[in-house]
């Protein structure tokens, strides 16, 4: 069977040292065009990797396609994800799925419109360690929940070719970047929020720092998200019987604790020398073999539209109730720090 030809759409980062050397490495997909403003940087990419068409609009990929994975800008995800699937072109978009709930939908009405694959590219789902958790809550293992602390923190240091990950337009900050992994797999293992409060630290531009109280499916939680400072990294689930804590990495170990005795139940072994980009370019693997394998069975992928949609829609209710942050430089009643002047 021959591969599906691919478009890669937006030549930023995620697609240079993921998407691109995962799609290249697939015998499922072969990734035909290159999409990107920047053409030239696109082309470079092309060169490397061996494909042959670039673009710097999508309007020329219909057609040529039968699939494309949607890595640009949060805030171009609706229009371009949009005009794809609605001629009938499948898409993996990338996390975040959009920027509100009005965007999600906009996507799934076109991709049902269209007859295509929609795909939301929450990587997270796919760590072995996540589908281990989501069994052993939904088999009652912990008994009766009681509560959930997730911290996840590291001073930001990624490497971006675009500004969009600091324009509050554009779906920048913290909440959406982190917290849209963070909190897809609280929804999805635990169940709907209610008695939702949210804070951060945003002054006019997007936030580095928040944190969200509420209840998950009737368990109450909390979840702390920074861009600043190095947090522990990890989900503790406590229940009447026992504790699992999900740490930090990519196919993170899990650690169950029952009777004050904590053993470790999953965690990757990894081999001398293997790299932290080569075990996160496994877990794209198994989301691109979902994606592909979903295309080609005409059956919804792992993680489909309307999934996508249920954290957007809980980022969409934290910036309803948002209240700013209490931080130590600043003085009750004030919401900005001191500013430095010249003179």
């Amino acid at each position: 069977m021959a591969p599906l030809r691919l478009a890669v759409i937006g030549c930023g980062k995620v697609s240079e040292r993921l998407h691109l050397p995962v799609s290249a490495a697939s015998d499922a997909v072969e990734v035909t065009a290159l999409v990107d403003r920047d053409t030239e940087r696109a082309r470079a990419l092309a060169h490397t990797y061996g494909v042959g068409d670039v673009f710097a609009d999508v309007s020329d990929l219909p057609g040529r396609v039968d699939a494309a994975i949607v890595a640009v800008p949060h805030h171009l995800h609706v229009e371009i994800a949009s005009a794809l699937l609605a001629k009938g072109v499948h898409v993996l978009v990338e996390k975040p799925m959009a920027l509100d709930v009005a965007g999600c939908d906009a996507m799934i009405e076109a991709a049902e419109a269209g007859g295509a694959t929609l795909a939301v590219g929450l990587v997270r789902r796919f760590y072995e360690a996540s589908r281990y958790v989501k069994d052993l809550l939904d088999d009652g293992v912990l008994g009766a929940l009681e509560h959930v602390d997730t911290r996840e923190g590291a001073v930001f240091n990624w490497q971006v070719a675009s500004p969009a990950t600091f324009r509050k337009e554009m779906g920048g900050g913290v909440l959406s970047d982190v917290g849209t992994h963070v909190l897809d797999l609280l929804v999805w293992w635990l169940g709907e929020t209610d008695d939702l409060r949210y804070e951060d630290d945003a002054m006019g531009g997007v936030e580095a720092d928040c944190e969200l109280r509420a209840t998950f499916g009737g368990t109450p939680g909390v979840v702390e998200l920074s861009r600043t400072r190095v947090l522990r990294n990890s989900t503790i689930i406590r229940g009447e019987r026992g504790v699992v804590e999900i740490g930090p990495g990519f196919d993170p170990p899990v650690h169950l604790t029952f009777g004050g005795r904590t053993r470790r139940l999953i965690g990757a072994v990894e081999a001398a020398g293997t790299s932290r980009a080569a075990r996160l370019e496994d877990v794209f693997a198994r989301q691109l073999d979902d994606f592909a394998g979903a295309i080609r069975e005409g059956r919804a992928p792992f993680i489909p539209g309307r999934e996508g949609k249920r954290s957007i829609a809980l980022l969409e209710a934290c910036r309803r109730v948002r209240r700013p942050l209490e931080l130590p430089w600043l003085s009750p009643g004030h919401e900005r720090p001191p500013q430095a002047v010249e003179g």
